[in-house]
């Protein structure tokens, strides 16, 4: 038990326990004396030379220095077609160091002095967050100057970065409710709106290290930059350094981009199929207000309400009294920049997500147009209003907040106000702004689920637009025109490389493969050691079974059966159909399989090539059943397949323009074999394989390819 939990026990003891020292009393009597008065230290502000807006405040509690340095250069900078290119220059610019300290030195010296120095990227504003021993003070600014001035952007952390996005992007309908939250976010700010871009891979490949260079140069300027710094230092004294510091960041005037326009929203109901799911994630929302607004301190008590946690009237109604959601709330959504988006959030089970959907609506509508208690007000006040002295705790929030008022033209003592502004909020205030503001007739909603478990059709509250969350692909290569001339070559050739390892029909005898192999991967700069084991029954089942740094994984597609699942250490998943057809590429690729039926492709000559030095005939094969083609390269000499290109995944589950180079043919049985496998991924060595074991001979038994156990 902590000490906290311990002293509440005791509270708990003394006031219900016989005996105790006071009679017992309700709680509702109890009467909670008043907020202590809290004494704001004085924030000093001034101008550094070059323009930048310096606010600091002395914290001698701590042998400290912390810095948060923000750009009005965020995601909403972006040219249209490089989305995401502010924050791959914040990450390069964080992970590649300076001309004068490279990244992994950077790192290095950070650790080793217990400090660190992180960028991040918002819709409006970059911001570098500096942590460090007091004594370490100087040499962390110069670290910082250096990276604003003199950043090194090198090619393989810039590399590095565009790999985790495309990762990310690979990854992101894994969750529900970040679905939901993304989803819904396009749905309220409209397709097009910087707020609302998503990130694709084709905005990834556009972005070059000259990319990076020319955002910074273009945004990153001390003209706006808003410094406030706070520690165990005198003012005078930390005034100084930072003027020998981030002083010399050369003055000059940007031409800022005007803040994105908050449009208004309309009514629609919108769908995210999910199959996977048992759960429903639900939001409603509309257009806000910004945090300047007249009624805010009115809407913020009114939100309170609504729903801004236990007790209020949506987790009262929804939650506790009909037993509709596992969490439910809502959020005012004001931004100090512009207006945000007001966003009721409901988290359901599937077979109650009309009913749920209502609810929520109708709690909004009651809140809209039923005025609350005096007790219900006095329960919002208090909760923020104690909750308000938070926000008080540390220094690094107080400086950074009047920094952050004074960008975008608030009063200094707006966070001062806050405790006399709700104090003064009435039930007719609150009545007020809920009818005016509340728009539960015009919500926009959103479900994100799986339509065959709901209670209703969702088409009973409205008609119901089904939005579309696959993943568009990086744009394929493009190829010349097939013409009847380059077809009947292409065929010629891939007869040739079939005869070359033994001839359709002893290719045609083969009904199963089990393959053992030595496997060393290369992951993000780091080599393993696997062990990998293939099992293969033509023309369609497919098993892979993976050890790797002490873990088991196993992958299984039958054809016949439909049906396929990988297992690892996170448990059995089913395959879906966007899975089960990858793995149809997979077999389509086969070599045994596309030889033996070379006739079912379409092969296209495309031109001579080479592969490691040696003249090759390269062509373009379209399978009868996957959904890819891939390029095959065959030996002038030998006519044996010697290499494969294919648009693959990387471990990570990104697209990557994947080369399989096939070596060391050995005969097997009636035909010959590759035991050597070399895979690059966009350039990069990936993969090498070398076969231990190969047999053409041993039946596979049919449990290898039957669906896994629950």
């Amino acid at each position: 038990m902590n000490t906290r939990r311990f002293f509440l026990a005791a509270l708990t003891g003394l006031f219900l326990c016989p005996g105790a020292a006071f009679a017992a009393k309700k709680w509702e009597k109890i009467k909670a004396p008043e907020l202590n008065r809290i004494n704001v230290p004085p924030v000093h502000r001034q101008a550094l030379d070059n323009g930048i807006q310096l606010f600091v405040l002395e914290d001698h509690e701590l042998p400290l220095f912390r810095m948060t340095l923000s750009l009005r250069a965020g995601e909403a900078n972006a040219p249209k077609e490089q989305l995401g290119l502010p924050g791959i220059t914040a990450e390069v610019l964080r992970s590649g160091g300076s001309e004068k300290l490279a990244g992994d030195a950077l790192d290095e010296l950070l650790e080793g002095r217990g400090a660190s120095i992180e960028i991040s990227t918002g819709n409006l504003t970059t911001e570098i967050t500096v942590n460090a021993l007091v004594e370490d003070t100087d040499r962390v600014l110069e670290i910082v100057r250096d990276l604003l001035l003199q950043p090194a952007f090198p090619q393989d952390k810039l590399d590095l970065a565009l790999t985790q996005a495309r990762s990310g992007i690979s990854r992101r309908n894994d969750d529900p409710s970040d679905i939901a939250d993304r989803e819904f976010n396009k749905i309220l700010w409209g397709k097009g709106h910087p707020f609302a871009a998503q990130v694709e891979y084709e905005h990834l490949a556009r972005i070059t290290r000259e990319d990076l260079q020319s955002f910074h140069k273009k945004w990153f300027h001390p003209a706006e930059a808003y410094v406030a710094v706070w520690g165990d230092f005198s003012r005078d004294e930390i005034v100084q350094s930072l003027q020998r510091t981030l002083g010399t960041w050369p003055k000059q005037a940007v031409q800022q981009m005007p803040i994105p326009e908050t449009p208004d929203v309309q009514q629609s109901f919108n769908l995210v199929v999910k199959e996977s799911v048992t759960q429903s994630n639900l939001r409603f929302g509309h257009r806000g207000v910004k945090a300047d607004h007249p009624d805010y301190f009115a809407l913020v008590v009114m939100n309170e309400l609504l729903g801004g946690g236990l007790g209020s009237r949506l987790f009262n109604e929804v939650r506790s009294r009909q037993g509709l959601a596992y969490r439910v709330g809502s959020r005012l959504g004001a931004e100090l920049a512009y207006p945000g988006m007001f966003q009721v959030v409901c988290g359901t089970k599937s077979e109650t997500t009309v009913k749920a959907a209502r609810a929520c609506i109708e709690e909004v509508k009651r809140m809209k147009n039923t005025a609350v208690t005096d007790a219900e007000l006095k329960r919002a006040k208090d909760g923020l209003l104690n909750s308000y002295v938070f926000n008080f705790a540390d220094k690094g929030g107080i400086v950074t907040r009047q920094m952050n008022y004074a960008r975008w033209g608030y009063p200094a003592d707006y966070l001062e106000r806050f405790a006399t502004e709700v104090a003064k909020v009435t039930v007719a205030d609150v009545q007020r702004v809920a009818s005016s503001f509340l728009q539960p007739e015009n919500f926009a909603l959103l479900v994100v689920g799986k339509p065959e478990a709901f209670d209703e059709q969702l088409t009973a509250l409205g008609t119901v637009n089904t939005i579309d969350i696959t993943i568009p692909e990086p744009k394929a290569a493009e190829f010349p025109a097939a013409t009847p001339a380059m077809l009947t070559k292409g065929q010629e050739v891939l007869a040739q490389a079939a005869k070359a390892v033994g001839g359709v029909e002893a290719l045609a005898k083969i009904s199963y493969l089990t393959e053992s192999q030595n496997v060393q991967l290369n992951v993000m700069g780091q080599q393993m050691e696997a062990k990998a084991t293939r099992y293969v029954q033509y023309p369609g089942n497919l098993r892979l079974e993976i050890a790797v740094m002490g873990q088991n994984m196993v992958q299984v597609y039958n054809r016949e059966g439909k049906s396929g699942f990988a297992k690892g250490m996170g448990g059995s998943k089913t395959l879906d159909e966007a899975e089960m057809q990858e793995f149809e590429d997979d077999l389509a690729r086969e070599l045994i399989s596309f030889l033996r039926d070379y006739e079912s492709y379409s092969a296209q000559y495309l031109e001579e090539g080479k592969v490691d030095g040696a003249p090759a005939d390269v062509l373009l094969l379209t399978p009868p059943r996957a959904s890819k083609k891939f390029k095959v390269y065959v030996d002038k000499t030998s006519h044996l397949v010697v290499k494969m290109d294919y648009r693959g995944k990387s471990i990570q589950g990104s697209p990557v323009d994947q080369e399989e180079f096939l070596h060391n043919y050995k005969t097997v049985g009636a035909v010959k074999l590759p035991h050597k496998t070399v895979i690059h991924q966009d350039g990069k060595l990936f993969l090498q394989s070398e076969t231990s074991k190969l047999s053409l001979t041993d039946v596979i038994p049919a449990d290898k390819f039957a669906k896994a156990e629950s």
